[in-house]
């Protein structure tokens, strides 16, 4: 099987990035003591991919630092994901997949 991985058209990486700033006028969502926020994230990533004339797999790796304003106590946190994705093409079909994970300490809300 190593043999066949090795003999792929094309190996690769990507570096990547992105940024964004969000508000939320209810953070935690919460029906009592609603509290806004705003936070900017700054999420950089690097990609790997295996490419060959019918297939391609995929290897995403990203991180995203997040700086909570507006909120007491603190609740900056770092989130992550992690994407393997692939395709391959037959004479009249695609098939792919996608699998991920995705850590995103935002969800341990208070109310």
């Amino acid at each position: 099987m190593l043999p066949a991985l090795a003999a792929a058209q094309e190996w690769g990486f990507r570096p990547g990035g992105g940024a964004r700033i969000e508000y939320n006028d209810n953070y935690f969502l919460s029906t009592t003591n609603k509290q806004a926020a705003t936070t900017v994230t700054v999420s950089p990533s690097i990609a790997g991919y295996r490419r060959s004339e019918t297939s391609q797999v995929n290897l995403l790796a990203a991180l995203g630092f997040n700086e909570v304003f507006g909120l007491e106590p603190d609740n900056d946190y770092v989130s992550g994901r992690l994407v393997f994705d692939g395709s391959t093409t037959m004479e009249r079909s695609t098939y792919g997949f996608n699998l991920s994970a995705v850590r995103d300490p935002k969800s341990n809300c208070n109310s």
